[in-house]
């Protein structure tokens, strides 16, 4: 792999790991990619873009706090600007999860992802020795007219990580300049807001909200962290958020977010025996028929899914997600993302979706489980199976050992279909995803 620096971006230039290949044929690619592994970390994700090589090593613990944090790096959102022809990608960065240099950063690309601006920093603090109240989990959202928003998770208190108001930017300008940070108040107050006590607002959304629901409208799934009257401490619940007037320029104050399926009809899946329930972070596309479906994370050793037949106003039962034979595929507690390789919003028919295949049953369901490799499986529209999405065989999509979390974005420009996501949330990276008849070839 090599590396140019230019101002103000870094370029690196993938080589065609010839050698690789012809170990493949051998039937040692594991051995390969570890001796890859050996001179680039990277090598073991097999990226076709760099986005962001920290400058900072791993580990908050290591961060030196009169720098900018930036050694982790998480919730990576790009998005395709085809008029200007521009790549954004946002993620949230820090000197570690839960540390108080959090911030949300942009990056551009203007030659197809070659080479990336530096990050230009657009809410938080930016190092631990200056703190500022952190600003996490980024919503970008690209309207009709050219202008470029930015929602984020605004932090009031220390309480916890999800605590927050909804704060958001624009910009006219490609991301150029930014608005005044603003505070959106549209978002009722719910029930499982009661934190010890408190009535705060305690949300992640993890995906970027895309144009699925009627009329074009962008919709995005919200998981709420908190206890309502009746329920387990601490469980976890999935609402879904629709943005009604992102079209018409509206100033940040004036943006209107319509919660459905919230409160107590908000998705729910039981932690095993433990009495809590816990899904989280929902991953939504558009089946050909015009229904919705929707992949999420549980503790209950499956992915789960649902569907909607009106836009994502009610949604089925929560089901394990399972394969062509039935059988249920095996996944932690972990971000188990699905994109439609056509496009976000293309309603294709094919999809990828990304989970563990393992699960360690020796650990309780509230226990940390491993997160190691990740899979893809391949799924087809089935119009008329009781799960409309019908899904394949496992395929090793990348061996690193540990500390995989894929809270990724996925876009289709010119015909080519990336998946952006972290490496062990420090570099950034994203890899090219064909279609199942083009992968063949």
């Amino acid at each position: 792999m090599k590396k140019k620096k230019g101002q103000g971006s870094v370029m690196f230039e993938l080589g065609k790991r010839s050698c690789c290949a012809f170990l493949l044929g051998m039937g040692v690619l594991a051995f390969a990619v570890e001796v890859a592994a050996e001179s680039d970390p990277l090598e073991m994700s097999r990226p076709d873009y760099v986005v962001y090589r920290p400058q900072q090593p791993r580990g908050g613990k290591n961060a030196d706090p009169t720098k900018r944090g930036d050694c982790y790096n998480d919730h990576f959102q790009v998005i395709w600007d085809d008029a200007r022809k521009l790549y954004y990608a946002f993620w949230t960065q820090g000197s570690g999860e839960g540390y108080g240099d959090m911030h949300v950063c942009l990056s551009k690309s203007a030659d197809r992802g070659k080479t990336w601006t530096y990050p230009k920093l657009i809410a938080g603090g930016e190092k631990i020795a200056e703190p500022k109240p952190r600003a996490v989990w980024q919503q970008p959202m690209l309207a009709k007219s050219g202008r470029l928003y930015c929602l984020w998770n605004q932090q009031i208190d220390e309480e916890r990580l999800h605590h927050g108001v909804i704060y958001g930017a624009y910009s006219d300008d490609g991301g150029e300049t930014w608005s005044k940070p603003e505070e959106n108040k549209s978002v009722p107050r719910q029930y499982r807001d009661d934190w010890r006590g408190k009535e705060l607002p305690n949300w992640c959304n993890w995906q970027r909200p895309l144009r699925l629901a009627e009329d074009n409208r962008f919709l995005v799934a919200c998981t709420r962290h908190g206890t309502g009257k009746g329920e387990p401490h601490r469980s976890l619940a999935i609402e879904f958020w629709r943005f009604e007037n992102i079209d018409e320029n509206p100033e940040i104050r004036d943006i209107r977010i319509t919660v459905l399926s919230g409160n107590k009809d908000a998705i729910r899946v039981p932690a095993g025996d433990t009495g809590r329930f816990i899904c989280e972070e929902a991953g939504i596309v558009k089946l050909p028929d015009g229904r919705l479906f929707a992949l999420m994370r549980t503790r209950n050793r499956h992915p789960y899914w649902v569907q909607s037949r009106d836009g994502g106003v009610s949604w089925s039962k929560p089901e394990p997600l399972r394969d062509t034979k039935g059988t249920a595929y095996l996944h932690p507690c972990s971000p188990c993302p699905i994109y439609d390789v056509n496009g976000c919003e293309a309603a294709s028919g094919e999809y990828v979706a990304f989970i563990h295949n393992a699960y360690d049953d020796s650990i309780p369901p509230l226990g940390r489980q491993p997160r190691g490799p990740v899979y893809m499986i391949r799924g087809r529209f089935d119009p008329t199976g009781a799960q409309p999405i019908a899904f394949g065989a496992p395929e090793l999509f990348s061996p690193v050992k540990s500390g995989n979390s894929y809270y990724a974005s996925f876009t289709h420009a010119d015909g080519e279909g990336v998946m952006w996501f972290a490496h062990q949330k420090h570099f950034l990276i994203g890899r090219r995803i064909s279609p199942e008849k083009d992968s063949q070839k």
